[in-house]
């Protein structure tokens, strides 16, 4: 919904995993034709190696540490060009966050997931952990309850 609604130039996603949202993100940014980086640690799954090759050209894995010096020039990189969809969903997810936070320009978007609940029993990350960069850079909640329903905290650059 968000991504057909908004029509980000480009998705960031932090954190790959083993790839099955990763190539549902592919495929919607293939659709709408974005583009998608995704950066991870860890090797891509072999059952998801085929839907990468098949994404080539709208996917773009970046298997690092995200709180590089190099990933930091390749995310600043990202954020010049149109609107910016953000998913922080790796292994830190505050940090993460308030790592991207500073480069979103009025419009951008960024959520967190696994933000627990009545809806999703996973918690990670609380509105708390993330009030300090919302009041600094001026990030307004995004779609609440939609977001919150599926284990998501998102914000836009207001």
């Amino acid at each position: 919904e968000v991504i057909g609604a908004e029509r980000p130039a480009v998705i960031i996603e932090l954190g790959t995993w083993a790839g099955g949202f990763t190539c549902l993100l592919g495929i919607a940014a293939r659709n709408y034709g974005l583009q998608l980086h995704s950066f991870g640690h860890d090797e891509i799954n072999p059952r998801s190696v085929p839907w990468f090759a098949h994404l080539a050209g709208t996917l773009t894995f970046h298997r690092c540490d995200v709180f590089a010096e190099d990933t930091l020039r390749t995310f600043k990189a990202l954020y010049t060009g149109g609107k910016v969809l953000a998913l922080c969903d790796n292994g830190s997810k505050p940090r993460e966050f308030a790592l991207l936070a500073p480069m979103l320009r009025p419009g951008d978007i960024i959520a967190c997931h696994d933000i627990g609940g009545e809806y999703w029993d996973c918690c990670e990350m609380t509105e708390a952990d993330i009030a300090a960069p919302c009041a600094t850079y001026g990030l307004e909640p995004y779609m609440p309850d939609q977001a919150y329903r599926a284990g998501w905290l998102a914000k836009r650059k207001a």
